[in-house]
């Protein structure tokens, strides 16, 4: 077992939780060896089963031969998992094709102010161009989902946003309250006779 190893492949390079030797031949002898994810969670998300494969991809470059599962260790019961990793690198190659797109590109990714920017070193700088360009992740409450769906109308800013504001429609109760209500009609009579 080999603990807390860097390994680097064809530009790429991960920080190894850990390597378990397993039996098979590979480029460094009549052994192989298999990656392990430490997660602190129960239960390992599709991000971390990615991180895993990531992993495998840049171990199976060195060794010359692709591991085929992969062992998380999730949750405080330190409890084993063996991923099949063959379904989750088929779409680590497709992040790691648009991955390679943006870096390769001229233009800057688009700004997203997500939850966690407050822990980051450029908070304040992403937040004033955020604040220049009257970007729509200002506003905490939209998902992305719905980002998206505004990005597709062609709003992109906070005051295109604001255009497309409707008043709500009165309820149905509020409605016949009204319409059940009747004026006076005539002058009002002050109690005197004339």
């Amino acid at each position: 077992m080999i603990l807390d190893a860097v390994g680097e492949a064809e530009g790429l390079e991960t920080d190894f939780h850990g390597l378990q030797r397993a039996a098979g031949d590979s480029r460094l002898g009549p052994y192989s060896y298999r990656p392990i994810r430490i997660h602190r969670r129960p239960h390992a998300s599709s991000a971390v089963r990615l991180l895993l494969a990531f992993d495998a991809l840049i171990l199976g470059q060195l060794q010359g031969l692709l591991p085929e599962p992969g062992i998380l260790i999730c949750g405080p019961t330190f409890r084993r998992v063996r991923v099949p990793l063959q379904t989750h690198l088929e779409s680590l190659a497709t992040v790691l094709t648009r991955l390679r797109i943006q870096i390769n590109s001229v233009a800057e990714p688009q700004l997203m102010l997500k939850r966690h920017c407050d822990l980051c070193e450029f908070k304040e700088l992403c937040r004033a161009k955020a604040i220049e360009t009257d970007n729509l992740t200002l506003l905490r409450g939209l998902t992305s989902k719905e980002m998206a769906r505004h990005y597709s109308k062609g709003i992109f800013t906070i005051k295109q946003l604001s255009y497309t504001f409707r008043a709500r429609r009165p309820a149905k109760r509020q409605k016949q309250r009204f319409l059940n209500w009747t004026p006076l009609v005539g002058p009002p009579r002050l109690g005197f006779k004339m």
